[in-house]
């Protein structure tokens, strides 16, 4: 199926058809007037057959250049050969001696310009003005009308077996590009290839969405190509909505409508430039069965703040309130077959740009919260145990989805071969060069992916908005020298401070930190009101002090008390001394977050406007606390927990066997009896 000029562009060319005619004949009969006064009546005809011949000649060229089916193109340029050929003959070529009439050359060419005014500069306006108009209203409804509502190309589906035990629909977003064309081979020559064969267990079909051409002269070039590749796959489908970003929400809404037709237990959405471990996906699915009601997974977000930048591609104008409910993302998202009939409910529904955030939009009402994945991934980065990674045009990587593919087939990593350097939200990032923390993200493993910092009050989970501030607290002992030492009876020299976590300065927050020591000190209560917040002090022994911070008016912000065991001596891990250390420094310092909630305005603004360095990646030998030591510690209680589970394991399972034994000693007494 080529796509072709339409009815009204025949019209069209058809009204500048007759208008070249029209001065085609004119230009003839005034030539002929000056032919006749010169020649004679057969040098006449052949000069008059030689111009008709020239005409069709020139229209003939225009045609075959511009193709059969560019009408209106075509007779716009004869008319503008003819509309400057008239022009010429009448005011250079026709004289009043030809017309046998007594006037002065004068007279003779304000005549002509008047006849040129009349019979060419008002026909060319009206006519151009009549095409102007049409063809306004008919770009309009290329924009406005997607092909009557139907469904088109491959829009029948076979759910394979029927009597499969889970049967799954997977959406493929596509476009009408060149690029779109590349990927969706790239897909079915890795992400399809990993598509279990239909079986009574399982049974998926596919099929890639497109929807109406954005465009005349893109269904002009693209139409065709689109049309052979639906007849060769048998895998695409076109949807009544136009194929534009700001209409992708109407796209997936009608893309859901159309599945709603058919008897399916899942449905997988995603787009052509993933990868999807297709194969895991399929299993899980199976594993879980059909029964599963309101099931809606992915990579989850909450308190997203809404985007207002008019000029950036995602703006979401359209939504007035300043955060999203939660969403998951578009990169790949599973819902089962109940949340689709509550989407395709005939009711008004708002539509933003992102049509993942219209999800979430759709079914806040229903109080339906996702499954948070973070298999998923939207960013340039890459985990083995990922399900869905982007291939992104914008990402670097010379690494393709067939590439992955491979890496599977061939019993390799998945991500083998892959730059590893930034790390994925959510995972613990060993080895990794960029922490997705160090992009404004907080993870919970429940809920998801959300910001540090959100410039909003509002939350449709947690009333309210949270600032955190890194610190940490403790001491440096030193040990005195023997001579110092014994004329005070004191053994060490120490300093007690609270900072930054990298040393800054957090007095633009903090007033004032009052530290109160063992009562034996002269004057126990400290107050620092100027940074550095620390004191100095000497003595023998190890006690408990307290360090209350008060901060800044503006605040309205109670004071916060801190506890700290004053250490002066290393000890080994069993409380023992370390005799090893014995005359160097020790260190004791305690790593905490201060966190706001509810801030005043002009508190929020005071912390907003003075960032606080987070976590360094890695630990030094001056600063111990660091993203890497967090994610042993982590990793530290994880292996604890499990060792804990095995051995609770092992022991239920020898209290169980001893339980039998005894039992059937019982049995065996009382059968004896």
């Amino acid at each position: 199926m080529a796509w072709k000029s339409t009815k009204l562009d025949f019209g069209l060319g058809c009204m500048w058809c007759a208008l070249s005619g029209l001065w085609s004949y004119w230009l003839a009969d005034g030539l002929m007037r000056r032919w006749l006064f010169h020649y004679e009546i057969r040098n006449t005809i052949i000069r008059l057959i030689s111009l008709q011949a020239i005409n069709w000649v020139v229209t003939a060229l225009v045609a075959s250049h511009l193709g059969s089916d560019e009408p209106l193109r075509t007779w716009i340029i004869v008319v503008l050969v003819f509309t400057i050929a008239n022009p010429i003959q009448w005011l250079f070529t026709s004289p009043a001696k030809y017309q046998k009439k007594v006037v002065d050359l004068e007279t003779n060419k304000a005549l002509a310009w008047k006849d040129i005014g009349r019979y060419i500069i008002v026909p060319l306006t009206i006519v151009t003005f009549i095409t102007m108009v049409c063809l306004l209203e008919q770009q309009t409804a290329f924009h406005c009308t997607p092909h009557s509502g139907h469904y088109k190309l491959n829009a029948n589906l076979t759910l394979g077996d029927t009597d499969a035990y889970v049967k799954v629909i997977m959406v493929i977003l596509s476009s009408w590009t060149e690029s779109s064309y590349e990927k969706r081979q790239a897909f079915r020559n890795s992400t399809l290839r990993l598509l279990p064969q239909n079986s009574n267990r399982i049974s998926i079909v596919y099929r890639f969405v497109l929807g109406d051409a954005p465009s005349a002269k893109t269904r002009m070039e693209l139409g065709h190509k689109i049309h052979v590749e639906s007849q060769e796959f048998n895998d695409i489908l076109m949807v009544p909505a136009l194929d534009t970003f700001r209409q992708l929400s109407r796209k997936v809404y009608k893309t859901f409508q159309w599945t709603s037709k058919f008897t399916f237990d899942y449905l997988i959405k995603t787009d052509d430039d993933v990868f999807i471990r297709l194969d895991t996906v399929a299993t899980e699915l199976e594993e879980m069965g059909p029964g599963k009601r309101y099931y809606w997974k992915g990579l989850a977000y909450w308190n997203i703040p809404s985007n207002s930048e008019t000029e950036q591609k995602y703006s979401d104008e359209e939504f007035d309130l300043p955060i999203f409910p939660p969403f998951t993302a578009g990169t790949l998202y599973i819902l089962s077959r109940d949340i689709v009939s509550l989407i395709v409910t005939d009711a008004p529904r708002l539509f933003t740009q992102n049509e993942y955030q219209s999800l979430g939009i759709w079914l806040f009402s229903y109080n339906i919260k996702p499954i948070h994945d973070r298999r998923i991934q939207q960013a340039d980065v890459c985990e083995d145990d990922m399900i869905a990674k982007p291939f992104n045009d914008r990402y670097s990587s010379s690494k393709t989805m067939e590439d992955m593919y491979e890496n599977i087939r061939n019993n390799r990593r998945l991500c083998d071969g892959f730059p590893q350097i930034n790390c994925a939200v959510c995972y613990l990032c060993e080895g990794r060069t960029v922490d997705w923390r160090s992009w404004n993200f907080n993870c919970d493993l429940e809920k998801g992916i959300t910001l540090k910092i959100a410039n909003t009050g509002f939350s449709f989970t947690n009333p309210g908005i949270t600032i955190v501030r890194p610190i940490i607290y403790g001491n440096v002992a030193t040990p005195l020298p023997p001579k110092k030492s014994a004329e005070t009876d004191h053994t060490h020299k120490w300093t007690v401070s609270v900072k930054g976590v990298n040393g800054e300065d957090i007095s633009y927050f903090i007033k004032k930190v009052v530290f109160k020591l063992h009562e034996t000190y002269q004057n126990p209560l400290r107050t620092i009101e100027n940074p550095p917040f620390e004191i100095s002090e000497t003595g023998w022994g190890e006690f408990e002090l307290t360090m209350k911070l008060h901060f800044v008016p503006e605040s309205g912000e109670k004071p916060v008390t801190l506890y700290h065991n004053l250490r002066l001596h290393p000890y080994e891990d069993d409380g023992s001394i370390l005799t090893s250390n014995k005359g160097k420094p020790v260190s004791s310092f305690q790593y905490d977050e201060l966190v706001f909630t509810d801030p005043t305005e002009t508190m929020y603004q005071i912390l907003l406007s003075n960032q606080t360095s987070n976590l360094p990646t890695r630990s030094t030998a001056s600063q111990p606390y660091s993203i890497q030591a967090e994610q042993e510690e982590v990793k530290a209680i994880e292996t604890a927990y499990r060792q804990v589970q095995e051995n609770i394991t092992k022991y239920k399972q020898r209290m169980d066997n001893a339980t039998k034994e005894m039992n059937q000693v019982i049995y065996n007494d009382n059968k004896a009896e």
